[in-house]
């Protein structure tokens, strides 16, 4: 029995391993519980169709984040936002993969981009996951870096990961490496802000080297 596509980005929460719960992330999409790592990595890495609203959601969330990280002080006010994804800004990735449209209408792929960014049900989504992450930031004036590197880093795995499990180059084996790392320096007490900073360009750098291989 194939996956649904949400067992797919349920997989994602343990990839940012951005919580002592969760993260976003060759296999499946990204799990809510990390408790269900070994079973997200069972998960075949085809795509079938979406959740629809018939499919019962529970009344609860799971963060990604720990308790201890809601704890943090809330970012200051900075002109650098965290990005919220607009579809125009996908169309050139999109366009750009023939093997891809013959797979995936633009419709479906931009939901998708959507479902990374917003999460369903129990996956909060890069959005969440980006916020904790900022909030664990222990220098304040480096959190604008921080959300431009996370902006940057999010729109490329978006673009990518959101295509058919047979096309795509980006998948959750590489969202669980990534958010290991994010999620050992936001928790490192000595300068964590520098650490995630570091941790991102190297996942930048990846992540570049990833799609230059699809041209």
């Amino acid at each position: 029995m194939k996956a649904t596509r949400t067992e797919h980005l349920l997989a994602l929460l343990v990839v940012a391993g951005l919580s002592g719960c969760g993260g976003p992330v060759s296999g499946s999409k990204p799990s809510s519980d990390p408790a269900e790592l070994t079973q997200a990595e069972a998960v075949s890495d085809s795509q079938s169709e979406p959740v629809t609203n018939s499919d019962a959601a529970p009344e609860t969330t799971t963060d990604i984040m720990s308790a201890d990280a809601a704890e943090k002080p809330a970012e200051p006010a900075s002109d650098v936002k965290l990005y919220e994804p607009v579809e125009s800004d996908f169309h050139s990735a999109y366009h750009a993969d023939s093997r891809n449209r013959e797979k995936q209408t633009l419709s479906e792929y931009f939901r998708w981009v959507k479902a990374f960014y917003h999460g369903e049900f129990l996956v909060t989504g890069w959005m969440r996951q980006s916020e904790s992450i900022v909030k664990m930031c222990q220098q304040p004036e480096g959190r604008p870096t921080v959300i431009t590197m996370l902006n940057d880093a999010g729109r490329k795995i978006a673009s990518e990961w959101s295509k058919d499990g047979k096309v795509r180059r980006i998948n959750n084996t590489d969202l669980q490496n990534w958010g290991a790392k994010l999620t050992k320096c936001a928790k490192d007490p000595q300068g964590s802000t520098e650490s995630i900073k570091s941790a991102l360009k190297d996942i930048i750098t990846e992540i570049d080297q990833k799609l230059a291989s699809i041209e």
